[in-house]
């Protein structure tokens, strides 16, 4: 069987082939699939609304060119739970051109006894200073 983090990397692999079916394939297809997103919706809940999500993306002209972890991704199973956290950049195109982005992502997968799949995705951008204190978790 496929791990968890393989099938991450795999759901990545389809994201940049702009293969959304599959892509979503990766997904529990369920109503209690839930993501958290970077985009102004914040969130996605239930296949449907990951599938539309996804659909909307594509379709304002974005596209995942490369993902270069840079902490992570770091794998933990506790039964049939695995989640994965890891900081990546990213570079998208965008209708503007071409960006760099920094996301802290997490994956929350489940075993079905067939594959792991996705139950709950977290993508973020973290944000440079929220508090106006500087970066107070490492002064």
């Amino acid at each position: 069987m496929t791990s968890a983090l393989e099938t991450v990397a795999a759901f990545v692999k389809f994201i940049i082939a702009e293969d959304m079916d599959g892509a979503l394939d990766h997904y529990e297809q369920s109503p209690d699939t839930y993501s958290l997103i970077e985009g102004p919706s914040a969130s996605l809940a239930g296949i449907d609304g990951i599938r539309r999500g996804w659909s909307g993306w594509y379709g304002a002209g974005l596209r995942l060119r490369s993902v270069d972890f840079i902490e992570g991704p770091s794998e933990t199973n506790l039964g049939d739970l695995s989640w994965i956290t890891a900081v990546a950049d990213t570079r998208v195109t965008t209708p503007t051109g071409d960006r760099e982005i920094r996301f802290a992502v997490t994956w929350i997968l489940r075993n079905d006894g067939v594959r792991w799949r996705i139950a709950h995705d977290h993508y973020s951008i973290p944000a440079e200073d929220p508090y106006g204190v500087g970066d107070w978790a490492h002064p």
